[in-house]
């Protein structure tokens, strides 16, 4: 996941600055690659993640949060498009992508290798009462 939302961080970097340049083969190479790296990682990870640390109410509560954010992101993207210079929009884009690194690395945990109980416990900040019920 860190690698590729950096990845995606670096590809709407350039993107921005290729289409500022006026780099059109380049700018399309760029979002091609994002496409890439943004399937690889935070497109499908996300679920997958949510699934595997949450329970049912914390997965609705997500699905309707990446849901909501997905919504307010088409809707703007047409509007910042239209009234910001060329290339703008992915630059501020890449900052958030960027952002998104930084939460990852600092924030996400591993769940490679966990066990079910273990993923279950894995955000509690009461784990260690709930391993003495167990």
């Amino acid at each position: 996941m860190f690698t590729a939302t950096a990845a995606c961080t670096v590809f709407m970097l350039l993107q921005g600055i290729f289409t500022i340049e006026g780099l059109f083969s380049a700018e399309l190479i760029m979002t091609l690659s994002f496409v890439a790296a943004f399937e690889f990682g935070p497109g499908p990870i996300v679920w997958m993640y949510m699934s595997e640390v949450m329970n049912d109410k914390g997965v609705s509560i997500g699905v309707l949060l990446n849901w909501t954010f997905t919504l307010i992101i088409g809707l703007i993207t047409p509007l910042l498009f239209n009234t910001m210079t060329p290339g703008t929009p992915f630059i501020m884009f890449g900052v958030f992508c960027g952002l998104g690194t930084i939460f990852v690395y600092f924030f996400m945990k591993e769940t490679r290798g966990l066990s079910d109980a273990e993923l279950k416990k894995l955000y509690r900040t009461d784990r260690d009462v709930i391993g003495e019920f167990e």
